[in-house]
């Protein structure tokens, strides 16, 4: 499959890459929260989600306003009711998991890592990668910059 690259500057749609990682991130989304429902008892159809801020979110923020859970929720038969909250630090986001005040929680790598590692056995976190999986750009003024 090709996908066509966004350039600096193009200011159009939303990319196809970004399509993609919406899509992925949803999917992995329903079936953590099937796993989680299987093993934990939460309110039926709510699901809590908790973020950092940064444009590494984006996929994040998205997916909020445009209520895309709710949208696929209701296209698969069920009612979902998504809460949104904002915290800073990987280690804020790993108590709240822990806590069990939210669902699902984006970090960082090191964070999630330790999470997962300390808890192998016992919570048994588990992991929705690639968040973060997009193009960099360089964008500056200076002529003299490479990339």
């Amino acid at each position: 499959m090709s996908m066509k690259r966004r350039r600096p500057g193009d200011h159009g749609s939303i990319t196809i890459e970004v399509r993609v990682m919406l899509s992925r991130l949803i999917a992995a989304l329903f079936a953590l929260s099937a796993i989680q429902a299987s093993s934990t008892a939460y309110a039926e159809g709510r699901l809590r989600l908790v973020e950092q801020f940064g444009t590494v979110y984006l996929p994040l923020h998205v997916m909020r306003d445009q209520k895309l859970i709710e949208k696929h929720g209701q296209q698969a038969g069920l009612d979902i009711t998504v809460e949104w909250a904002k915290l800073s630090g990987g280690a804020a986001i790993n108590d709240a998991l822990l806590s069990g005040a939210v669902d699902i929680g984006a970090a960082g790598a090191g964070p999630v890592l330790v999470l997962w590692d300390r808890t192998k056995g016992s919570a048994d976190v588990k992991i929705i990668a690639a968040l973060g999986e997009q193009p960099n750009y360089l964008i500056t003024s200076n002529p003299n910059s490479r990339h």
